[in-house]
C-alpha cells in the first residue's frame, strides 16, 4: 500500500482538506497531479522544515515548542475523532515545525508521508468520542467506561482508558497500588498475559485499525513529550475534538469544566500516590480530603478559566 503512490496521492488530498479547518498553521503540502503517477510522488515544497525532537534547531529558527505542541496535538486529535482518519506514521521524521511570520504565532505545522492511513467506522469513531469523554467527565461514570471500554479491550477494559492517556486513571477502577504498577510499565496482578494476547487478537480482527489508532496515538504523545508539552494539554485537544463530534457549544463549555477537574485531580492523586505508601492511614485520610475540597473549589470558583481553556 505504502508503495502505491496514487493511493498515497489519494490519502494526501483527504488529509489536507480534512486539516483545511487549521491552515495556514497546519499545512499538507499540496500534490501535483501532473507529475504524480502509480511510481512517482510530488508535492509542493517547504523549506526551512525543522524536526520536532531538534531542540537546539528550534530555539535557533525561534520556534515556540508550545506552540508547535498545541498545533500538533490539535491536529492529530481532529483527524482521527472527527475525520476518522489515523495517520499511521506521525513519528519525527514526518512531523516537522518551519517559521512562517504570515501565521499566528509565527510557528506552521507541516505534515509529510501520507503512505499509510488507518480508517475509523463511523459507529468506532463516535465510540471513540464518547469514551473520550465519559473519562474526562469529572466524576467519570464507571458503568458507562466499563460498557465503552468492554468495547474495544473486553477483559482489559480497566487499563484501556490509560492506554488513550494516563490522564484518565480516575475513570478507572484500579487501586492506587495497580496505578503505581501501571505507572511503572507493570500489569495489574488481575491481567494475565493471556488476557493481554487475546484481546490484541479481537484487535486486529476488529473492523476499525484499533491498535493502529493506540500506535498512532503513542507517536504523537512521544513527540510532544520531546517539546515539553504537557500530557493535559494534550487531553484538552483530544476533550475538544470529541465535543465537536458530540456537544453543543454550551456543553462544549461545561466539559472544560470537568477536563480543568480531572487535571487538578490527577495532579493530587499524584501527591497522594507518593504520600501513601510512607505515610500513616491519617495522612492519607486527610490527602484525600484536601483532594475533594480542592476540587470543590475548582468547580466553583474558576469560571473564568473553563471557558478561555
Amino acid at each position: 500500500q505504502e508503495l502505491d503512490f496514487h493511493i498515497e496521492r489519494k490519502n494526501t488530498e483527504t488529509a489536507a482538506a480534512a486539516l483545511s479547518e487549521l491552515a495556514p498553521r497546519v499545512v499538507v503540502p499540496s500534490t501535483i497531479p501532473e507529475l504524480c503517477s502509480s511510481r512517482v510522488f510530488a508535492t509542493t515544497f517547504k523549506d526551512k522544515l525543522t524536526r520536532v525532537d531538534d531542540v537546539l534547531k528550534l530555539a535557533e529558527r525561534q520556534i515556540d515548542p508550545i506552540v508547535l505542541g498545541s498545533l500538533i496535538a490539535d491536529a492529530f486529535a481532529r483527524l482521527p475523532l472527527i475525520h476518522g482518519l489515523v495517520h499511521g506514521d506521525p513519528h519525527a521524521g514526518n512531523v516537522y515545525g518551519r517559521p512562517d511570520g504570515s501565521v499566528a504565532h509565527g510557528v506552521q505545522l507541516v505534515i509529510l508521508d501520507h503512505g499509510l492511513y488507518h480508517h475509523l467506522k463511523q459507529d468506532e469513531r463516535l465510540a471513540i468520542c464518547d469514551l473520550v469523554l465519559a473519562c474526562a467527565s469529572p466524576w467519570p461514570s464507571r458503568s458507562k467506561v466499563c460498557k465503552l471500554g468492554e468495547h474495544f479491550a473486553g477483559p482489559l477494559w480497566k487499563i484501556f482508558p490509560l492506554l488513550l492517556s494516563p490522564c484518565f486513571a480516575l475513570a478507572t477502577p484500579l487501586s492506587l497500588q495497580e496505578l503505581h504498577a501501571a505507572s511503572r510499565g507493570q500489569l495489574p496482578k488481575t491481567i494475565t498475559l493471556e488476557k493481554v494476547w487475546k484481546t490484541l487478537e479481537e484487535m486486529q480482527k476488529g473492523p476499525s485499525s484499533l491498535l493502529g489508532l493506540l500506535h498512532s496515538l503513542g507517536y504523537v504523545r512521544g513527540l510532544l513529550s520531546s517539546l515539553g508539552y504537557a500530557e493535559e494539554q494534550r487531553v484538552k485537544a483530544l476533550v475538544r475534538a470529541a465535543a465537536a463530534v458530540r456537544y453543543t457549544s454550551f456543553a462544549r463549555i461545561r466539559l472544560h469544566f470537568a477536563l480543568f477537574k480531572v487535571t487538578l485531580l490527577l495532579k493530587l492523586l499524584r501527591i497522594f500516590s507518593v504520600v501513601l505508601p510512607h505515610r500513616a492511614a491519617a495522612t492519607a485520610i486527610t490527602t484525600t480530603l484536601i483532594m475533594i475540597v480542592a476540587v470543590s473549589v475548582a468547580f466553583y470558583c474558576d469560571v473564568g478559566y473553563f471557558i478561555t481553556a
